[in-house]
């Protein structure tokens, strides 16, 4: 595997670990340098009421998270891109797409 691929699969193992105590449910990527991480039941959702009032306070969460694997990525030298879905609440899709796949 590139390296960068093992940075991709430490965050969907250990940083979601240390987020929301489990790992991440599926972690698919295109070999190009675009990575989809699944979460069928995303921690900060799962307590956050399903009606309209409480929807754009599970997207801050959401966002959050996209801000913190950004981050993590950045600091192995691999700038990103990182945008999230909430598929079916609460399950979340966050895509990584590399800004310029490492060789």
């Amino acid at each position: 595997k590139q390296w960068y691929q093992r940075r991709v699969r430490d965050i969907c193992k250990d940083l979601w670990n240390m987020l929301f105590r489990k790992q991440a449910d599926n972690l698919k990527t295109n070999h190009t340098g675009t990575f989809v991480i699944q979460d069928n039941r995303f921690r900060f959702l799962t307590r956050v009421s399903q009606s309209e009032q409480y929807k754009q306070r599970g997207e801050l969460y959401v966002a959050f998270t996209c801000g913190v694997v950004k981050g993590a990525l950045a600091n192995f030298g691999l700038p990103c891109s990182v945008t999230a879905e909430i598929d079916m609440s609460p399950t979340v899709k966050v895509t990584l797409t590399l800004q310029q796949p490492p060789i």
